[in-house]
């Protein structure tokens, strides 16, 4: 298994996935546990979003990212 990491966060706008490919399946989930977004690749646009906390699961790891 691959280590990877989430920047920038905070965000404002996209989170990247260092140490992915533009195949890896990636998740977001609010704090309810809801799955609100989902796809492949190493750069996520999350600008639609509100402020909050959010969780990313990516290649079966998983990050808190807080968007700004």
């Amino acid at each position: 298994m691959f280590q990877l990491s989430v920047y920038p966060n905070p965000f404002r706008d996209k989170v990247m996935i260092q140490g992915a490919n533009k195949t890896t399946p990636w998740s977001v989930y609010n704090n309810f546990g809801k799955k609100i977004r989902s796809g492949i690749g190493n750069e996520i646009n999350l600008a639609k979003l509100a402020k909050g906390m959010y969780h990313l699961v990516a290649a079966d790891q998983s990050f808190k990212i807080i968007k700004y």
